[in-house]
């Protein structure tokens, strides 16, 4: 949520609260990726990577979940067109 605030206020697009809001409405597709994604990717950092290279899987996988919630935060709603 804070980023959402921030970003909105940096950006002068308008004020904390519809950072906020914005956050609300991204929020459950958001969530349910995070959901879907991190529990996979923890599961085969444990089980089938050695510890070595676990860091470095769980770095890349984080570059791009990072990427992700970029595009989903600046992302134009389907009825903006």
């Amino acid at each position: 949520p804070l980023y959402y605030m921030f970003e909105t206020v940096a950006l002068g697009r308008g004020s904390a609260a519809d950072g906020l809001r914005r956050y609300g409405e991204d929020a459950p597709r958001v969530l349910r990726t995070y959901w879907t994604m991190w529990p996979a990717v923890h599961f085969t950092s444990f089980t089938l990577l050695p510890p070595e290279m676990r860091i470095g899987f769980v770095a890349c996988v984080s570059f791009v979940w990072l990427v992700y919630l970029s595009y989903a935060s600046h992302a134009q709603p389907p009825d903006a067109h």
